[in-house]
């Protein structure tokens, strides 16, 4: 109860101020078709909206090869996926992993 009161009676509430917004406006994601690996996907174009990305465009891939090129080369901003095999092929020094 005590600290009901104390926030009746406190400070008042003020918004906090969100973070400009960013200097790049759009992001280009890459994701397969299908599966319930990509359901991220489907929230995502909101979420990244409310940040400030106003120009979102998806690139749909089948390859996971193809994707993780796109990604190490700058065509693509961000990768929908399950990566794991990707982070262990990575970890063990594997070349191939971005080809």
């Amino acid at each position: 109860m005590l600290a009901g009161t104390a926030g009746l009676l406190g400070p008042s509430p003020r918004s906090v101020a969100a973070a400009p917004p960013p200097e790049v406006t759009t992001l280009r994601l890459t994701a397969q078709r299908g599966g319930i690996c990509i359901a991220p996907k489907y929230v995502a174009e909101e979420l990244l909206q409310t940040e400030g990305f106003t120009d979102i465009r998806y690139a749909e891939e089948a390859r996971l090869s193809v994707r993780m090129r796109m990604l190490a080369t700058g065509e693509s901003d961000l990768e929908v996926t399950f990566v794991g095999p990707f982070v262990t092929r990575l970890d063990a020094g594997d070349p191939r992993a971005f080809s």
